[in-house]
């Protein structure tokens, strides 16, 4: 009886330390590749996650093989991704993790677009020059 409820207190004693340490073991890997049209890799291309259950964004450019990996300790499991590059449309995946999975690809194939300026005003002032640099005629 006295065995019994040593163990039953032991059991109490321990089970918050338990489960304490099985909150934040979770931690999400995004990782994927980010290609052009051609189905080259992508170097320095923005890549943006967001986990869309705390709101909390990282973003990362790719290599020189155009891949990427972020990690996101406690992140939720569901995620927006999206890449952009200069001269290419932006694309964004939704990603989410089912089960045990921690590792989470997200790849990516950007197309060329075609980016439209507003318009571009200039404005100088000229000073005055002396009667020494004026340009003669002739």
């Amino acid at each position: 009886m006295h065995l019994r409820r040593t163990l039953a207190v032991l059991l109490l004693l321990l089970s918050p330390r338990l489960s304490a340490a099985q909150v934040g073991s979770t931690t999400d890997i995004i990782t994927g590749t980010v290609r052009n049209a051609e189905d080259r890799p992508l170097a320095n291309a923005r890549v943006e996650v967001m986990s869309i259950e705390l709101g909390t964004t990282r973003i990362r450019t790719t290599n020189d093989k155009g891949q990427y990996t972020l990690l996101f300790p406690d992140g939720g499991g569901q995620y927006s991704v999206t890449a952009r590059a200069i001269g290419l449309q932006p694309a964004t995946v939704i990603l989410v993790r089912y089960a045990d999975e921690d590792r989470l690809v997200a790849e990516f194939r950007l197309s060329p677009t075609v980016a439209s300026l507003g318009t571009v005003v200039v404005s100088a002032r000229q000073t005055p020059r002396s009667n020494e640099n004026q340009p003669t005629p002739g």
